[in-house]
C-alpha cells in the first residue's frame, strides 16, 4: 500500500518535472539569469576551493574508486566460488540436516494437528459465519474455507487468526524425530 502512494507521487511529480523541463527549454533566458549568472558562480568557487587543490578530477576519483570497488567484487565472489568447488565434501542431507539438526524445526512450537477445529470453535465462540470471519480478517471466503477444511495456513495467517480469534493454534512439540509436512 505504501508503495503505491509513492509510485502516484512519484508520477505526479515526474509530470511537474516534464512541464517545467518544457518551461525552461521556452526561457533561456531564466537559465542564464538565475543558474549562469547567479548561482553557478558560488558553486563552482567552494567546488574549486574544495577539491581544486587535487592533480585530477574529482569525477576521475570516483571512475577509479567504483572500479577498484568492482574489482574487489569480482574477486571475492570468483574466489568463494572457487572455495566452495574446491572445499566440497561429499555431505549426506537428511531429515536431520547436515549438523543433526532438525531442518524443518523452526521453532519450538508447531501447529497443532486439530487446527481447523480450532479454528472453527473459536469462531463459532465469537458468533461467526465464515464470510464474517474472512472480513475480520481481511482475506478472501475460499482462504477461510480451505483453512477450515483443513488446508495448513501460511505463518502470517495463523498469527492473524491467533490474533481475531483469541486461540492458540500452536503447540510444543510432541516428539523431536516427528514433524508434519
Amino acid at each position: 500500500m505504501m508503495n503505491k502512494k509513492k509510485n502516484i507521487y512519484l508520477t505526479f511529480f515526474l509530470g511537474i518535472q516534464i512541464l517545467f523541463m518544457r518551461w525552461i527549454e521556452s526561457n533561456p533566458s531564466f537559465i542564464e539569469t538565475y543558474y549562469s549568472r547567479g548561482i553557478y558562480p558560488y558553486i563552482s568557487s567552494f567546488l574549486r576551493i574544495l577539491f581544486g587543490w587535487m592533480p585530477i578530477s574529482f569525477g576521475d576519483l570516483i571512475i577509479i574508486f567504483f572500479g577498484l570497488y568492482l574489482i574487489y567484487v569480482i574477486y571475492k565472489l570468483v574466489s568463494t566460488r572457487f572455495t566452495n568447488m574446491v572445499s566440497k565434501k561429499k555431505q549426506v542431507v537428511t531429515s536431520r540436516g547436515i549438523a543433526g539438526k532438525d531442518i524443518m524445526a523452526k521453532k519450538e512450537k508447531e501447529l497443532a494437528p486439530d487446527f481447523h477445529k480450532r479454528i472453527i470453535q473459536g469462531r463459532k465462540k465469537k458468533g461467526w459465519d465464515q464470510r464474517t470471519f474472512a472480513l475480520k480478517m481481511n482475506e478472501r471466503l475460499n482462504i477461510v474455507q480451505k483453512i477450515e477444511k483443513g488446508g495448513r495456513p501460511t505463518d502470517k495467517l495463523i498469527q492473524k487468526i491467533e490474533k481475531i480469534l483469541s486461540i492458540e493454534l500452536n503447540v510444543e512439540r510432541s516428539s523431536e524425530h516427528t514433524s508434519s509436512v
